[in-house]
């Protein structure tokens, strides 16, 4: 019999063993062979972020800042928009010219959520992250991408010790 609970939890069960298909454990012998594809989609959205930015540079984030916007949408579903302000110290410029104290502008969904496995790809900086270091991507004054330069930087990654615990290289 198909009561009301069943017929929410059932597609709920569905997405989640989709979703750990997707980011099923890759066993080891395909290991290298998965990391290369993997790092072959990254450099590929790499390589079109590059070419759609104009301005790409390392530095610091000296402030970030934002404002919250409630805007409804004509079918009345509320949303929850956060707009940022970011502003870099440059230390390194790639492509551009990333001029002091110039703002670089993105928009957040607070309603939205993201489920992914991996490493996401169209990172933003961190909302506490004042002085962290960054590759910054932007085109006309809007950010994005960054990708954070961490300062501790570990020889092992927290996936890749954990790996070498359960037995692995």
């Amino acid at each position: 019999m198909r009561t009301p609970t069943t017929c929410l939890l059932f597609p709920l069960l569905v997405l989640h063993c989709a979703a750990g298909f997707a980011c099923a454990i890759v066993p080891p012998e395909k290991q290298a062979e998965a990391h290369a594809k993997h790092l072959a989609a990254y450099k590929a959205e790499v390589a079109a972020v590059k070419e759609d930015a104009d301005l790409i540079f390392v530095g610091s984030l000296s402030t970030l800042t934002s404002t919250a916007e409630t805007v409804t949408s004509a079918s009345g579903q509320t949303r929850v928009l956060q707009h940022h302000r970011a502003v870099f110290l440059p230390w390194e410029q790639i492509k551009g010219a990333y001029r002091d104290g110039q703002v670089l502008e993105y928009t957040t969904d607070n309603n939205r959520v993201v489920v992914g496995c991996g490493p996401a790809f169209r990172t933003l900086p961190k909302e506490d992250g004042a002085g962290e270091i960054y590759l910054v991507y932007a085109r006309e004054g809007r950010l994005l991408r960054t990708n954070h330069i961490p300062m501790d930087a570990q020889v092992l990654s927290g996936y890749e010790e954990a790996a070498f615990l359960r037995g692995g290289e």
